[in-house]
């Protein structure tokens, strides 16, 4: 025989008990599998769970959001109704400065006929 052959020979002998071996421990490599596949879940849930309560956070923080800019338009529309009240108007200081009219005259039409529909 030749020296390959033995070599060849040997290597083989080897695999095969390498085979007998990973059927032996056969039970083993499956709850290894079964293990594994319960982490993988296990994190998935976590990273799941970990995204819905981030997402209830931003929800709430856009509600407070969203309720101060509602108090904050109220506050303005309060104001603009204050700014616009008559008694503002009268003393403002453009109105101040206006001077009365004495000579008030009324443009009268040269004929009585008023257009109809």
């Amino acid at each position: 025989m030749s020296k390959f052959a033995q070599i060849f020979k040997r290597l083989t002998s080897r695999s095969a008990d390498r085979n007998r071996e990973f059927t032996a421990v056969g039970g083993t490599n499956s709850v290894v599998l079964l293990g594994v596949i319960i982490l993988l879940l296990g994190g998935i849930y976590l990273f799941q769970l970990n995204r819905s309560s981030t997402k209830s956070f931003a929800v709430s923080a856009l509600v407070q959001q969203h309720e101060q800019l509602l108090r904050q338009k109220q506050d303005l529309e309060l104001q603009q109704a204050q700014l616009s009240a008559l008694s503002n108007l009268e003393n403002a200081p453009v109105v101040s400065q206006l001077v009365a009219s004495t000579n008030v005259e009324y443009l009268t039409p040269a004929t009585s006929d008023v257009a109809r529909r």
